[in-house]
This record gives structure tokens, sequence and C-alpha cells, in this order.
């Protein structure tokens, strides 16, 4: 099983769309859509102006990563979705594996971490940061998938509509049907 597919991934995205040295813009989304993928198992809110940037993987294990990316250059992104493994045999190792692998591929220090229940679905919530932007990551283990929802932003905190995105994050029942 690979622990360190869902976060490199998501990661390498947003490093790549933060340069050195950029301005925090402040503005603030005007309106939210909802997105949810067919067969995804989940629903979230985006700010409208978001248009979703969909990546699919398989590694050499067969884990299935399915992520969604959308940004404001300078500011913010974020970044959802989930891997597939063949199975996963610790949920508390999984939860631990995602948050070690986000930290360390980039270069971010966790500030806290405390448990969280949406849907029912137990998972993690941590954040994390350095001395150019801040990062809080979501993530459940439901079967053999782990989900994970992040924002990140430019700067030392988060703003309300990074905590919009990740308060919108639930899960759906297989058979409602999505984007």
């Amino acid at each position: 099983m690979s622990h360190n597919r869902l976060s490199t991934t998501l990661l390498a995205a947003a490093i790549a769309l933060f340069p050195l040295s950029c301005a925090l813009h402040a503005q603030s989304s005007a309106g939210w859509k909802p997105f949810a993928p067919q067969g995804g198992l989940f629903s979230v809110d985006l700010p409208s102006e978001c248009t979703p940037q969909p990546d699919v993987s398989t590694d050499k294990n067969g884990s299935i990563t399915r992520l969604w990316k959308c940004f404001r250059p300078g500011a913010w992104v974020y970044l959802w979705g989930y891997t597939e493994y063949k199975s996963i045999s610790s949920v508390a190792g999984e939860l631990a594996a995602d948050r070690d692998n986000f930290d360390k591929s980039a270069h971010l220090n966790l500030l806290d971490q405390h448990d969280i229940v949406t849907d029912g679905v137990p998972g993690i919530e941590f954040d994390s940061s350095n001395a150019r932007l801040v990062a809080r990551v979501r993530v459940w283990v439901v079967g053999n998938r782990a989900f994970i929802a992040v924002a990140t932003e430019v700067g030392t905190q988060l703003t309300e509509d990074a905590k919009t995105f990740l308060q919108s994050f639930h899960f759906t029942a297989p058979d409602e049907k999505g984007d």
C-alpha cells in the first residue's frame, strides 16, 4: 500500500502554484457552487469562479487516485479527492501517514491536529505552515478509500472562504448522482 500517493500528488500541485514571493489577496468569493463527481461518494462547495481541474492516476500497486483542484494564483489552492487502495489495514495508520507525508513533502511544520467526524465518518484535521503559507487538511478513511480536502493559502491565516470550503465537504450515498 502506498500511503504517500494521495498527499504527494496534492502537494505537488499546491506548491507549483505558489511562487516564492506573492502577495495575499484577501478577496472573498462572490458565491459558491456544489461539486459532486459521479461515483466519488462526496460533495463539496466551490467558489463560483472555480473550475475544477481533474487528475487521475494509478500507482504501481494499482491504487487509483482521483483528485481535483482549483486556485486563485498567488492567493489559494483548494484540493480534494481520494485514493482507492486495494486495502487499508489500519485507519489510524493511514491518517497518520497522510498527515506526515503531506507535511514532509511540503516542508511544512505541524501546528495542530484534532479528531473530526463528518457525516459519521471519523477523521483528522491538521494545520501546518511554513514562512510562506498555511494549510488546513482534513483526511478520512471509508472502506478502502482515503479522502482528503486541503485548503492552502499564502500568508499565516486561513480566510473564511477556506474554512467554508473545508466545512462543505460531505459524504454522499452511492446512488446519489454527481457531475
